[in-house]
């Protein structure tokens, strides 16, 4: 009887340590990338060497079409950046940057479009965000 209750016990104590090897921290999104919170890196970072096209939100998604000088983008490296304050209005605001690392050097202008999932931005008391995308304007984001 004793050896059934340990063969029990052994057999939840695996299953234990199988479900807490799992990474709870993982998401998945449609998106390209994800909206960084980083005041630091916010208020360091002006590079104006691009420009903003076209900007919509589709879902939870703000889509950046963007162009810039380069030989064909494959080395651009983009972030969207998020000031980290909540600027307190109805409703309220949030401050936005793209950051667009660009060290090619040909004289091609290049377009892309990349994806920004918006909601690590999202506040409980509210289901509306005036974002203020440095460069580009304000966008309206409901969810």
């Amino acid at each position: 009887m004793a050896t059934t209750y340990l063969k029990v016990f052994i057999l939840f104590s695996l299953l234990s340590m199988f479900n807490a090897c799992e990474d709870e921290t993982a998401v998945s999104t449609a998106c390209d990338m994800f909206v960084e919170i980083d005041p630091d890196r916010y208020q360091a970072d002006t590079n104006p060497i691009f420009s903003i096209e076209e900007v919509t939100i589709v879902n939870d998604c703000l889509e950046v079409t963007y162009s810039s000088s380069g030989c064909d983008g494959s080395s651009w490296q983009v972030s969207m950046i998020d000031a980290g304050v909540v600027l307190e209005s109805f409703p309220i605001q949030r401050e936005l940057k793209m950051i667009l690392e660009n060290g090619e050097a040909c004289d091609a202008v290049i377009q892309k479009t990349t994806s920004f999932d918006l909601t690590s931005i999202r506040t409980e008391d509210y289901t509306e965000i005036l974002l203020n995308l440095d460069g580009y304007g304000q966008l309206r984001y409901s969810y």
